[in-house]
């Protein structure tokens, strides 16, 4: 799997996972006025990463990289789980030039259990007009880039680690323009024994 920045011929298809995802995690509200071109005004002015697995998009996070901030974070929802909202999330932290936030909703009970599976911290609690919602922030462990560089190894709450490596074509430091492979990591080598 590659994240990968956004390119303009990634619209038609992020245009209708956004609307399928939104309809199926947002369940308890009436979605029947969601549209594709919600995704244009959800996105304007953020950087977009884009999980791609041979070809086929499998989801996007975009970041309001002024404010450090998560607006979207989607997975199509018709993949089976495999670490795509994960590699997608790591992806936008290593970007992150101080804390990061994000805003999740009380009700959505999945994606707040994601959050907090990551390190992800509520800070506190607010309503946007229509619904309760949590100001979530970053692990403070989290090596942030204009401090110490692009982090190269991060891990899973459930022990199997993870390495954020450049794709092949991509030899320098990671910036946010470029594109990121998620690939397991090796396992240490076990030490000498006398």
């Amino acid at each position: 799997m590659q994240i990968r920045p956004y390119q303009e011929t990634d619209r038609p298809f992020l245009r209708t996972l956004y609307l399928a995802s939104r309809k199926a995690a947002f369940g308890w509200r009436d979605t029947s006025n969601y549209q594709l071109e919600d995704f244009d005004g959800a996105t304007l002015g953020e950087a977009i990463w884009v999980a791609e697995d041979g070809g086929a998009l499998l989801g996007f996070v975009s970041v309001y990289r002024e404010d450090n901030f998560i607006h979207n974070l989607y997975v199509d929802p018709h993949q089976p789980p495999r670490g795509v909202g994960s590699a997608l999330l790591h992806a936008a932290q290593a970007t992150f030039t101080a804390t990061g936030s994000l805003k999740c909703l009380v009700k959505n009970e999945k994606a707040l259990a994601f959050y907090r599976k990551h390190g992800w911290r509520i800070i506190s609690t607010g309503n946007d007009g229509e619904e309760d919602y949590y100001l979530m922030h970053s692990p403070a462990r989290y090596p942030f880039p204009a401090a110490s560089g692009i982090p190269r190894s991060v891990s899973r709450q459930n022990s199997n680690a993870l390495r954020l490596t450049p794709a092949p074509s991509q030899q320098t430091p990671l910036q946010p323009a470029q594109a990121y492979t998620w690939v397991p990591a090796k396992a240490p080598s076990p030490l000498p024994t006398a």
